[in-house]
Formats: C-alpha cells, structure tokens, sequence
C-alpha cells in the first residue's frame, strides 16, 4: 500500500502549496511521505528528544533554516 495515494487530500494540497512557494525543484510528495514517516500527519507532534512538528525538526535546525531562508516562514519572522 503506497504512502501517497494518486488522489489529493487536503494535507497533499497544502504540503503540495508549501513547496511550491519554495520552488519547482522539490517534489512536494518526498516531504509528504517524510512528514508521514515522522508524524503521521500530526502537525502537533513533539518527539521525546525536542524535535516538532510534520517534519519532526529539531529547534536548533529550524532556526538555522529561518536564518538562511527567511523567505519560506515569513509569518514566523
């Protein structure tokens, strides 16, 4: 049983939207199936180590990404 199904749900639609501000060169459906690995979907979840989160990113990490990249998470600025 795939991860993705061929269909769009409405998590495919706004990870697919996410992406695509990033830029056409990410495949939107290798951060879904991530985000799914990692959490299940569940934008609240919160590993035992720290990490949080769809993608389950570490704190440090995220802010690391937001220093280099503050155009994908204007809204967090």
């Amino acid at each position: 049983m795939p991860l993705i199904t061929p269909g769009l749900g409405s998590s495919s639609r706004r990870i697919k939207g996410c992406i695509l501000e990033v830029g056409p060169a990410f495949d939107w459906r290798h951060f879904k199936a991530q985000a799914v690995a990692e959490s299940r979907l569940q934008a609240a979840a919160k590993s035992r180590v720290g990490a949080v989160g769809l993608m389950q990113i570490m704190p440090r990490t995220f802010a690391e990404i937001r220093r280099k990249q503050p155009a994908i998470y204007p809204h967090l600025a």
